[in-house]
């Protein structure tokens, strides 16, 4: 529930448990998190890298183009 007023979108290039390389997947797992028990909407979004859809259930596949 959207309580504050506030939705936030994080576009990173990986995410725990999908995909991490380093501490940024920590904190595209966590901050978002964190903003949801504030009452925020967070959104997260990262590229859907070769063999994803094999180890886990994608929650939504889309495509879009940024300019």
């Amino acid at each position: 529930m959207n309580t504050n007023g506030r939705t936030v979108l994080f576009v990173t290039p990986e995410i725990l448990p999908y995909k991490a390389t380093g501490g940024l997947a920590d904190v595209a797992e966590a901050l978002p998190e964190a903003l949801l028990q504030e009452g925020a909407i967070a959104i997260r979004v990262m590229p859907k890298y070769a063999g994803i859809e094999h180890k886990f259930n994608l929650v939504k596949q889309f495509s879009f183009i940024v300019e």
